[in-house]
C-alpha cells in the first residue's frame, strides 16, 4: 500500500470518526457508505477487503446489518432496573405494534402480499401514493411520529410462520420475501429516531398443533432455533434492546410451569451464547383462563436471572382486574383465586368514585402478586395492556357501567405505579382505536391514521420516562 494510499484511508477512518461522535443521529447516508466501500476496495483489494475495515473500526456490525447512525447506548440489566452504559436507569416506556405480528387478523385476506410493510400504509406518510410506497419509508414516518409523541421504547410483535415463508394458517409455503426487510426497516427506523426496539415472538396457538409444529418437542427445537436467528441477525444493532423468548405461553404446549421455565431458559442460554448483550425478556406466567397474571410460584424458586445474564421478567395485565389473586403471605399461595377479595375489589372502587382509596387497593393487589420480587433482585416491565372505554372489563362477572372519570384516573394511577416501582411498560397498542377497541390512533376521511384518541393518549404520553441524556 502506498503513503497516499495510507493517507486516503486514515483521512477517512477519521471523518466518519468525528461525523460519529457529533452526535446526529443520521450521520451518513447510504450513498456515502457506497463511496467509503468503494475507496476502501481500492485500498484493500476487494470487497471482502473494504468491509474488514469497516468492521475492524466499529463502523459497521460483524452481522452484516449496516448501520449508517449513530447508535443507541446499549442497554444491561443491574439487579431490578435496566440501565444504559453509564448506569443510568432507564425505564423502557412505549407501545406495543401488532400489525405485523398476526398478518391475516390486520389485513384479512393476504392475497397476493410479500410480507411487506408497505401494506401499513395507514400509517403514513400520507402525501405519498400508497401504491407506490415503500416499506422504509413507513417504517421511517411510524418512527419519527413515534418520537414526537415521546415514547422511547416499541414492542414490535414477530410471526414465525410470516418470516419463515409459512402461510400461517395452513403453515404451507408462502413466498413472503417482504418480511425480513420490513422488521429491517423498523428496527432501523427506531434507532435512527433514538428509540429503543423489543422484538417478541408470538405465541403459536393449541389449535395449530398440527403441520409444522405438530408436537410440543418440535415447537421447542423450531422455536429455539428461530431466536437463534434473530440473536445472530441484530446481535450488532444496540437499538434492538431485547429478545422476548415468546409472548403468553400457552398450558397446552408446555403442560407445566416446570417444563416452560426449563425451556426458558435453554433458550435464554441459546441467544446468550450468541450475543452477551441483547437482553431477554420472559413471561412471568402461563396464560390460563381465567387468565392469572402474578408471578409463578415455580419461577420464585427457580429464578433465571441467577443463570443467564440480562434478564427481565415481563407480565400483562389487561383491563382494571387481576381475574385471580394470590397473596404472597397467604399459605396457598400456589392456589388460584377466583376474584379479588371484597377489600380490595379497586375496579368497583374506582368505579364508586373512591380514586384515592382504589389507588392504595390497586398497589397493594399488585404488590402482592408481583412487585414483591423487586427486592429479590428481579426486573419486571409490563409488557401489554389496554383499556376498552366501554366497561372496566368486559369478562362475564366483571361488567361494570362506562365511567369516563373511572376508567381515566384508574388508567394514569396504574402508570404512575409503574413509574414509582420502576416498572417499564407498553401500552397496547399504536393502531386504530375506537370505542370498542384498545388502540389509540384514529383516521382521516382517506384513511391514514393522523390523530390520537384522546384523552388516552395525552394520559399515556403524560407518563412517559425520557430516555436520559446520552453519556
Amino acid at each position: 500500500m502506498r503513503f497516499h494510499h495510507i493517507f486516503i484511508y486514515v483521512a477517512l477512518i477519521g471523518i466518519i470518526k468525528l461525523l460519529r461522535k457529533s452526535g446526529e443521529v443520521e450521520f451518513f447516508n447510504k450513498s456515502g457508505w457506497f463511496f467509503v466501500i468503494i475507496i476502501l476496495v481500492c485500498l484493500g483489494g476487494s470487497l471482502s477487503a473494504g468491509f474488514a475495515i469497516l468492521q475492524a473500526y466499529s463502523l459497521i456490525p460483524s452481522s452484516g446489518y449496516i448501520r449508517y447512525w449513530k447508535p443507541l447506548p446499549r442497554l444491561h440489566v443491574e439487579g431490578r432496573y435496566i440501565k444504559n452504559e453509564a448506569g443510568q436507569i432507564v425505564n423502557l416506556t412505549g407501545f406495543n405494534f401488532a400489525d405485523l405480528g398476526y398478518p391475516q387478523q390486520a389485513f384479512g385476506d393476504l392475497g397476493s402480499w410479500d410480507g411487506s410493510l408497505a401494506r401499513c400504509w395507514r400509517y403514513g406518510p400520507p402525501d405519498i401514493n400508497p401504491n407506490m410506497v415503500t416499506a422504509q419509508q413507513v417504517a421511517d414516518y411510524m418512527a419519527s411520529k413515534w418520537r414526537e409523541f415521546g415514547v422511547n421504547s416499541v414492542r414490535v410483535w414477530l410471526n414465525w410462520y410470516t418470516w419463515r415463508n409459512l402461510e400461517e394458517w395452513t403453515r404451507t409455503y408462502y413466498p413472503f420475501p417482504g418480511y425480513i426487510p420490513s422488521i429491517d426497516a423498523i428496527v432501523s427506523a427506531s434507532a435512527k429516531n433514538g428509540i429503543y426496539v423489543i422484538l417478541s415472538f408470538l405465541e403459536v396457538q393449541s389449535k395449530e398443533f398440527n403441520g409444522v409444529w405438530n408436537t410440543p418437542e418440535t415447537f421447542k427445537v423450531e422455536w429455539i432455533n428461530f431466536l437463534r436467528e434473530l440473536a445472530t441477525r441484530y446481535k450488532d444493532e444496540p437499538a434492538v434492546a431485547a429478545i422476548e423468548i415468546i409472548n403468553e405461553p400457552k398450558p397446552d404446549q408446555w403442560r407445566s410451569a416446570e417444563a416452560f421455565y426449563s425451556a426458558a431458559l435453554e433458550a435464554s442460554q441459546a441467544i446468550r451464547n450468541i450475543t452477551p448483550d441483547t437482553m431477554i425478556f420472559i413471561e412471568t406466567g402461563l396464560q390460563v383462563q381465567p387468565r392469572w397474571t402474578g408471578i409463578d410460584p415455580y419461577l420464585i424458586d427457580n429464578p433465571i436471572h441467577t443463570q443467564v445474564s440480562n434478564v427481565v421478567y415481563v407480565f400483562h395485565r389487561y383491563y382494571w382486574q387481576t381475574y385471580t389473586y394470590r397473596s404472597r403471605a397467604s399459605p396457598n399461595y400456589a392456589d388460584k383465586g377466583p376474584m379479588l377479595p371484597a377489600d380490595l375489589d379497586y375496579p368497583a372502587t374506582y368505579q364508586q368514585g373512591n380514586y384515592a382509596l382504589a389507588k392504595q387497593q390497586m398497589e397493594q393487589v399488585w404488590y402482592d402478586e408481583l412487585l414483591f420480587v423487586l427486592e429479590r433482585g428481579y426486573a419486571l416491565w409490563y409488557g401489554e395492556f389496554g383499556f376498552n372505554e366501554n366497561y372496566l372489563d368486559p369478562n362475564p362477572g366483571w361488567q361494570y357501567s362506562k365511567g369516563e372519570p373511572a376508567w381515566q384516573t384508574a388508567l394514569n394511577d396504574k402508570l404512575q405505579l409503574c413509574n414509582k416501582y420502576g416498572v417499564g411498560w407498553s401500552y397496547l397498542y399504536w393502531g386504530p382505536g375506537d370505542a370498542n377497541v384498545y388502540g389509540m390512533l384514529l383516521t382521516n376521511a382517506q384513511g391514514y391514521y393522523t390523530s390520537y384518541k384522546e384523552p388516552k393518549a395525552r394520559i399515556i404520553r403524560d407518563n412517559i420516562i425520557p430516555l436520559p441524556p446520552s453519556p
